[in-house]
């Protein structure tokens, strides 16, 4: 038996009596989550545009609610904005080990049609955990880090399984069926990261029409289609062939009914790319505990894994990002946006000072001091997508003063801090993980000095040029 098919056996057969406490709990929670990060980007320029062009071409006979517009659309065209609304914020949630924003896919396309079919709260939140379910395994399937370093966006590319899933299971797809949806949903997956170097705001469009693509994939398994079993090891053709060198079907397959992939969730508390937040961690922690204010920071180094780097820290929008789409991708700008705003700091959500060129972040050229792509990082971290980046890794340096931030580390019996002793004690290391200290100049071009954070790891050091 193939793992596709393995995966539509259990997605078709599973009933909400089979649901363990805590998974039903979190499907609620999720679902909210989601909701209202949708419900948040309402008025967004973006996701309003396209409803205005989108709504009239549509017509006027829809019975699916766009959420916080106080109207209704057919179902393809209902699904695509709620899921394009809710990704304009980036605050959809994440699930690790996939490296997906799965809600924002799922639950657009399994609410839409539970709405059109007039389904039930019950079998809304089973059709839910079944995408859940199905889009993090095909993720994981994918080969995470290769997949992405591929430059495939894995939230579509594993979203249209997904929302097969959800909207199979709505539909009642029997085994057979179901294997042909997700199939067809395989051989709609599709999705990059090329919006990425350029700083457009397309990135919404690949959950959207990931969401979209899922819901008609099921739908088209309901009527008869049939989609390719072997969508994920086929040797012409295969997902796995095309999109990974890393790939492993047996992770679609992989502890289903035991493991909950769903639990793995991570929500996120800043609209930014969740490769950034264990340095804004940092940083916010740092502002808060010491008082921090700019005038005091003269420098920032921050380590993170390759994925991380590759994709928030290297790339000309991520070291001076120009555009709200290429701050929520820049560590730089989002770690400056948390040492000068603190909690809660709304240039995070707008990028609303970019014009002025950045959050007062650069006093000169955001790439001074060198930078260095080490792959030790990611190989002690596994680098399984964004579950085993350094939490809270953040170093600032100013004056007489150095401050440090630790989370977690690969080492994490290691002890307290250790170094050259060239800083006063008015510094601070947590969170179980070593810091070490270096003084005069290092490898990557590092100021005399720096602290370099994660203990035993291999940083990669993002500089910046400091804050005025």
């Amino acid at each position: 038996m193939s793992e596709l098919r393995e995966l539509a056996r259990f997605l078709s057969g599973l009933r909400w009596e089979d649901v363990p406490e805590e998974v039903r709990k979190t499907v609620r929670l999720l679902l909210l989550d989601n909701l209202g990060a949708a419900l948040g980007a309402a008025k967004a320029p973006l996701p309003g545009a396209v409803a205005g062009v989108y709504l009239p071409l549509a017509g006027e006979k829809g019975r699916v609610s766009l959420w916080g517009r106080g109207t209704k659309a057919p179902l393809t065209t209902a699904v695509f904005l709620n899921a394009l609304a809710g990704d304009a914020l980036g605050l959809d949630d994440l699930h690790t080990g996939s490296k997906t924003h799965i809600g924002v896919v799922v639950i657009p396309a399994a609410w839409g049609l539970a709405e059109q079919l007039g389904c039930s709260g019950e079998e809304l939140l089973l059709a839910v955990v079944c995408g859940y379910e199905a889009m993090a395994r095909v993720g994981k399937a994918l080969g995470v880090s290769s997949h992405r370093k591929q430059g495939w966006h894995a939230t579509a590319t594993a979203g249209t399984f997904g929302a097969a899933a959800a909207c199979g299971k709505l539909l009642g797809l029997d085994e057979e069926e179901m294997t042909s949806a997700l199939g067809l949903a395989g051989s709609q997956s599709f999705g990059v990261w090329a919006f990425l170097g350029d700083g457009t705001n397309s990135k919404s469009l690949n959950p959207a029409r990931a969401a979209v693509s899922g819901c008609e994939a099921a739908l088209l398994a309901k009527a008869g289609m049939t989609g390719p079993e072997h969508i994920l090891t086929a040797p012409d053709g295969g997902l796995l062939t095309a999109m990974t060198r890393e790939g492993d079907a047996a992770q679609a397959a992989k502890d289903l009914g035991t493991v909950w992939e769903i639990l793995q969730m991570d929500n996120r508390p800043y609209p930014c790319a969740r490769s950034t937040h264990g340095a804004v961690d940092g940083a916010l922690a740092l502002r808060r505990e010491h008082r921090l204010s700019p005038g005091e920071i003269d420098w920032v180094w921050v380590d993170t894994y390759q994925v991380g780097f590759q994709q928030c820290g290297c790339g000309e929008g991520s070291l001076r990002p120009r555009t709200p789409a290429q701050a929520k991708f820049s560590t730089p700008y989002c770690v400056a946006c948390g040492l000068l705003y603190g909690e809660g700091a709304s240039p995070f959500h707008t990028g609303m000072d970019l014009k002025a060129g950045g959050p007062g972040i650069f006093a000169s050229d955001c790439g001074n001091g060198g930078q260095r792509a080490d792959g030790g990082l990611s190989q002690a971290l596994g680098e399984p997508g964004h579950g085993g980046m350094p939490g809270r890794a953040a170093a600032f340096g100013g004056g007489h003063r150095c401050f440090r931030e630790c989370g977690q580390s690969a080492d994490p019996g290691a002890g307290a801090g250790q170094g050259s002793g060239a800083y006063p004690g008015k510094s601070r290391g947590e969170g179980g993980g070593h810091c070490r200290g270096h003084s005069g100049v290092g490898s990557g071009g590092r100021p005399a000095g720096a602290v370099t954070l994660g203990g035993t790891l291999h940083p990669v050091y993002l500089p910046f040029g400091g804050l005025k």
